[in-house]
């Protein structure tokens, strides 16, 4: 089988760490896997021998932006379709609307001169790409594209304008939607409808054992997120800081993985913390690093607050290692943490919240046992994409 794979910019950069070992699964079912991405960064990560790079749509990408101004004439008749569908206020939205329709132009031109027909199209996000490539379906009918979404690609209330252009265009030329959750696949029928198509399909990770970390008598708490609004490490902070302060006996060490530009929120909130609790902002460090951490660490807990989410890799990761996770009830995580890996709190919850959610799993030590082995049966990744893998061979009969 022929499989192109179209990332944002995988292999380059420090983003879709997750995408890696999907790629080396789909490389070990022989794949002929060819990875385009949207987008380069000067950082690339090493691909499999047997995997093709392809840089032309994002190098035709690029002209494209280094011209002034939108091209408004070029995209004038899809911007017309999308506004009549979903009217809009506010220059912005246009514009967003606009930026939507040109990239779409230049893929699908893109894919007029260099895709043969007998290709797997897999675009990882469910955005432009997609669109772009759904356009060019309308020339090629036997062609078939599938396309995974996660959350800023499904949930459209948490978007600026609170939908995404084209989504029933899109919707309706693809083969099949997998969504990372049921909760993500939910959203996508109950507002469009082609349940036929939308799938559920679990991202996964790879076994790395269990923690071999002893218990020292401290306290270790880990977070793994960017520091940006949406995933309120400030809040983490300050519940962590108070929990410190309510249990002056204890030993206590914060882990944070990841940075970002609420970072100086998040010192200024630990200039002062109680001498028992000690603050590690580790800021972005690759995924063997992290695992490494995990893995050489007695780890308590896992942290996860964010206000919005998929059904994120971070909780999968540190389950594998049997750190029971303290989350907020946000997309697709109750379908991970639940009493048997964790505490689910409510979607906004208050520090005191956060902090028996603390106090709880401090409690019950079994829930390390229990959380490795939830992740074990529902998100061990050979698993996981071997499921995939053999809907894509049912699609493409």
């Amino acid at each position: 089988m022929k499989i192109y794979l179209f990332t944002f910019s995988y292999p380059f950069g420090d983003s879709e760490l997750f995408v890696h070992n999907e790629v080396n699964f789909l490389v070990s079912q022989g794949v002929h896997l060819t990875i385009i991405p949207f987008k380069t960064e000067s950082k690339k990560r090493k691909l499999p021998n047997q995997v093709h790079l392809d840089l032309s749509m994002s190098q035709a990408l690029l002209v494209s932006s280094e011209s002034k101004g939108y091209p408004l004439l070029f995209s004038l008749k899809s911007i017309i379709k999308s506004l009549v569908q979903n009217p809009l206020s506010g220059i912005s939205g246009i514009r967003n609307n606009i930026g939507f329709a040109h990239h779409g132009r230049i893929i699908k031109n893109w894919a007029k001169r260099n895709l043969k027909g007998d290709e797997v199209l897999y675009t990882y996000w469910f955005d432009r790409i997609t669109f772009g490539l759904a356009t060019y379906l309308e020339s090629c009918n036997a062609q078939v594209i599938i396309t995974r979404a996660h959350r800023y690609d499904i949930y459209e209330d948490r978007r600026k304008h609170s939908y995404i252009p084209f989504r029933a265009f899109t919707l309706k030329k693809l083969s099949a939607v997998f969504c990372v959750s049921s909760h993500g696949q939910r959203y996508i029928v109950e507002k469009y409808g082609f349940e036929e198509k939308v799938f559920k399909s679990f991202l996964g990770t790879t076994d790395r054992g269990v923690s071999k970390g002893v218990k020292d008598g401290i306290l270790r708490i880990v977070s793994c997120s960017r520091i940006i609004p949406l995933k309120r490490v400030c809040l983490i902070a300050e519940s962590i800081k108070q929990f410190s302060q309510d249990y002056p006996n204890l030993t206590l060490e914060w882990h944070h993985f990841g940075d970002g530009k609420l970072k100086k929120s998040i010192k200024s909130i630990i200039d002062r913390v109680p001498k028992n609790l000690k603050v590690y902002l580790n800021g972005m460090v690759s995924n063997d690093q992290l695992l490494n951490f995990y893995r050489n660490h007695y780890i308590s807990l896992f942290v996860n607050l964010s206000s919005s989410e998929g059904l994120p890799v971070s909780i999968m990761e540190s389950m594998s290692f049997g750190i029971p996770v303290v989350a907020t009830d946000v997309g697709g995580v109750a379908e991970i943490v639940d009493a048997e890996s964790g505490v689910l709190l409510s979607a906004n919850p208050t520090i005191e919240e956060v902090k028996r959610g603390f106090t709880f799993i401090l409690a019950n030590e079994k829930l390390r046992g229990s959380a490795r082995s939830k992740w074990s049966k529902k998100f061990l990744d050979i698993h996981n994409y071997a499921s995939f893998y053999q809907k894509i061979k049912e699609i493409s009969r």
